[in-house]
């Protein structure tokens, strides 16, 4: 078997040689360094040169500067105190200077409401009228279910009264008795005074609304 090897070694020497010196030249030229600005933008294939590829001065040139930082101006000076402006001119006075005027009518509500422990006990509460008329009111309660005086021409739910008189409203009542009303306070001119009583032990109460007008 040797013997048959080195034969056909010795009958192909020359051919193994020119084999060997054709590949040996290729790899040679492989490797030689490419002569200086012998590759240019014809030899380089579009996207395929890297950031890797690239030195970091080259990469700093292609970025270009960075801008400078823009400064903060000086604060400016206090600017001086303006002028006091003028005083300004009276307001009017109020739509009820004093009393009020006569013909205006001022409306509100009530609830009167207690517990008794027995029969006839008495509830007062007051009322108010937040202005003071020029003298007293005649008064008028109007118990529920009852004919209303020619003064008092308005309802429970419409409050009504000529002037210089106070009209009361009721419009629901439990427990009472039929002593109940109105009566005067150490002014009548601001204000009244609704008053009940119980007809036995228990709640007892009555509520409605009211009017006044100015004599």
């Amino acid at each position: 078997m040797v013997q048959r090897l080195l034969g056909h070694m010795r009958a192909h020497v020359i051919a193994y040689l020119a084999l060997f010196f054709a590949l040996g030249g290729t790899s040679i030229a492989a490797v030689q360094a490419l002569p200086r600005n012998s590759v240019g933008s014809p030899q380089i294939k579009n996207r395929s040169i890297q950031r890797i590829d690239i030195s970091r001065k080259a990469v700093a040139s292609l970025r270009g500067q960075r801008g400078l930082r823009g400064l903060q101006g000086l604060k400016g000076d206090k600017g001086d105190k303006g002028d006091k402006g003028d005083k300004g001119d009276t307001g009017a006075p109020g739509p009820f200077p004093g009393a009020l005027p006569s013909g205006k009518t001022i409306r509100g509500v009530w609830v009167a409401f207690s517990r008794a422990s027995g029969v006839s006990e008495e509830y007062q509460i007051p009322i108010s009228f937040g202005f003071q008329l020029a003298s007293a009111p005649t008064r008028h309660y109007i118990n529920l279910g009852t004919a209303a005086p020619p003064e008092c021409p308005g309802s429970g739910t419409s409050p009504q009264a000529h002037a210089g008189h106070l009209c009361l409203y009721e419009t629901f009542n439990s427990n009472v008795t039929a002593n109940r009303g109105v009566q005067g306070v150490s002014d009548p001119r601001s204000g009244a005074e609704i008053f009940i009583h119980s007809t036995a032990a228990g709640e007892y109460f009555t509520y409605g609304s009211w009017a006044v007008t100015a004599p």
